[in-house]
């Protein structure tokens, strides 16, 4: 009877074993089942949320799609330099710099920075309306306004400023 005993045992134990090493398989398959969805969920995430920026840049800028021009105009400096001789600012501007071009799904981005030196409040206002209101659609990104340190009545300026264009090229 004692080995009868033992071997029913044994049995019991191996068929537990058995049991546990099934179910260690069947949770190690769905762990890495789940982290592929997982991994392809984090990949669509990080589209949208690409996608997102990107709708976010365009919508700050209020540029819209359908707006921009779709034949290749002047560059970004071209442009304000073109607003800057109209309204006589030339020996105001303390220096003009492309900040970087950047290519967001059909569409390409210019940008660029403006400091003005000893600007009154009508040359600022002035400058202002020629960018906003230019026909190939500049966005003004920032401003940074500083009174001048010699005359408190002139302003130093600092403008951050966009062109958009079609892409695709």
């Amino acid at each position: 009877m004692k080995w009868s005993g033992l071997k029913g045992r044994s049995f019991i134990k191996l068929s537990f074993l058995l049991l546990l090493y099934f179910i260690v398989i069947i949770l190690f398959l769905f762990e890495r089942s789940q982290n592929k969805e997982r991994e392809s969920l984090l990949g669509k995430f990080r589209e949208l949320n690409q996608s997102a920026e990107e709708y976010r840049i365009l919508m700050a800028s209020g540029t819209n799609i359908k707006d921009i021009k779709d034949k290749a105009s002047e560059g970004l400096l071209q442009v304000v330099n073109g607003v800057v001789d109209s309204l006589g600012l030339r020996d105001k501007v303390k220096s003009m710099k492309m900040t970087g071009n950047r290519e967001l799904k059909e569409i390409l981005e210019e940008t660029g920075s403006i400091e003005f030196n000893k600007l009154n409040m009508n040359e600022f206002v002035n400058l202002l309306y020629g960018l906003e209101n230019h026909p190939a659609g500049i966005s003004i990104k920032g401003i940074k306004i500083k009174k001048d340190f010699e005359n408190p009545q002139r302003l130093n300026i600092d403008i951050s400023i966009a062109i958009y264009r079609k892409g695709g090229n």
